[in-house]
């Protein structure tokens, strides 16, 4: 539901304000992109544990960026010769290489029980309450101006501004404990 809210929220907001984040977005120039980059250098050092660990995360997330075909030339950057790679890397593909698989093979000669209880699962039982609806209104709230405003800042998506706003939650949350657990 809360995912409904936000990219109807996005769509229509992306239909009144594309013309003016237009505007903005031609008038970018070296300098503004050098204040990115710088901020995200900084953003990488005040990250927790070692300075360098965070520059050098920046630094390959960066590398991974310029993968693919450049949108005003045209020109292959990177690509070695993949089509594949034409697009770019595509973090949802990269994030199932690295730990999907890492997972699943770990957890292959693991033997469990199966609980039943989740079997017979109706249609019903899946659509939310009025109490969990009326729980999660502001929650629903908050995430969809939380994504409003990450979109706007350059390179960010969709997976960027759920972990805001699963954070900003937990901050806000009377029972912070509960999040992430059974």
């Amino acid at each position: 539901m809360a995912s409904f809210v936000g990219a109807a929220w996005g769509i229509t907001e992306m239909i009144f304000l594309a013309p003016v984040l237009v505007r903005v977005a031609m008038e970018f120039g070296p300098a503004e992109v050098s204040s990115l980059m710088l901020g995200l250098l900084a953003g990488s050092t005040l990250a927790r544990g070692s300075p360098l660990k965070g520059v050098a995360t920046t630094v390959l997330g960066l590398m991974l960026g310029i993968v693919g075909t450049d949108l005003e030339t045209g020109t292959e950057r990177f690509t070695f010769g993949f089509t594949h790679l034409d697009d770019g890397v595509q973090l949802i593909a990269l994030a199932l290489g690295l730990f999907g698989i890492a997972e699943f093979m770990n957890g292959i000669n693991q033997v469990a029980s199966i609980n039943m209880k989740y079997a017979k699962v109706r249609l019903r039982d899946l659509r939310p309450s009025k109490a969990d609806l009326s729980k999660s209104l502001l929650p629903m709230l908050r995430g969809t101006l939380i994504g409003s405003l990450c979109s706007l800042i350059p390179g960010t998506g969709p997976t960027i501004a759920s972990f805001v706003a699963y954070a900003a939650e937990k901050k806000v949350a009377k029972n912070p404990e509960r999040f992430g657990a059974r």
